[in-house]
């Protein structure tokens, strides 16, 4: 399994829980703050970036739905494999990331370039490049 798969098998199986633990129930919220951890626990040479994306992910995309029973969303967790795929120098061939997100994501890689292994920094810039976010 590769490491997106074992990632998005773990979100699946984080919903499953909450689910399970709540008598059929899933606080979004909670579920969605479970499922960043699990997301920064997958990055951990880059732990910072890992958890100022996560909580850009909660903050745009999970806190402001308007169905939260529905959340996190198909969409929604592709976003955060778009993400783990980046950080990972993984080519996941999705596009669920907008360009205004690569945006932000490029302001988040240089809010924490100083905490980065130069070799990961040259990458994810690269990154963002290809992504035309440093236009």
């Amino acid at each position: 399994m590769t490491p997106l798969g074992k990632f998005e098998a773990d979100v699946r199986r984080c919903i499953k829980h909450e689910r399970a633990d709540h008598g059929g129930q899933c606080d979004a919220l909670r579920v969605a703050r479970k499922i960043t951890e699990t997301f920064c626990a997958c990055c951990p040479e880059c732990a910072a970036l890992a958890e100022a994306i996560g909580a850009y992910w909660f903050r745009v995309y999970i806190k402001p739905a308007a169905d939260l029973a529905g959340e996190p969303s198909q969409a929604h967790i592709d976003w955060l494999v778009e993400m783990l795929a980046f950080l990972s120098g993984i080519d996941a061939g999705i596009c669920a990331v907008s360009p205004e997100d690569w945006r932000e994501i490029r302001e988040l890689v240089s809010c924490e370039a100083g905490t980065l292994p130069l070799d990961l920094l040259s990458r994810l810039m690269s990154a963002l490049l290809d992504k035309r976010a440093l236009d």
